[in-house]
């Protein structure tokens, strides 16, 4: 087994383990199923990550809010780590927490303008910013 599927494994596992005690917490994330075009990095956003009690925003150095917006395939909320877990596309895995500085990739949408509800896993809270962003990936910023 190479090393990235071994990395991608044990990755898999500690989600696995402590998505067991998901709870409400993951309404926050609005998930999309994965068929749904993240825009593969064509545009990217950079700000602090704000994971809310109903929404998970970035707030740009504007001070603006961008709700993100998650593919099935791609994310799950730890309780357990008070994080959302993300796959990146090249297999390995990154932890994300509120106040994170992150750089996301992946394409932009109105939520007034979103896709058929019949492709939300999760769709995103009512109060959530109407400026959102299909998160294709992430980088979390030192």
């Amino acid at each position: 087994m190479t090393h990235q599927k071994l990395a991608l494994t044990a990755f898999l596992i500690s989600i696995i383990s402590c998505s067991a005690n998901v709870t409400d917490q993951e309404a926050r994330l609005a998930i999309l199923d994965q068929s749904v075009d993240a825009g593969h990095g064509d545009a990217a956003l950079s700000g602090t990550l704000s994971v809310g009690e109903n929404c998970v925003v970035v707030t740009g150095s504007d001070g603006g809010e961008t709700t993100m917006v998650w593919r099935r395939d791609q994310v799950v909320w730890s309780e357990a780590l008070q994080a959302i877990q993300i796959v990146k596309g090249d297999s390995t895995g990154v932890s994300a927490r509120n106040g994170d500085k992150v750089t996301v990739g992946g394409g932009s949408l109105k939520l007034s303008d979103a896709p058929d509800p019949s492709v939300w896993i999760d769709p995103p809270h009512e109060s959530c910013p109407d400026d959102a962003f299909i998160v294709g990936e992430v980088t979390i910023q030192p």
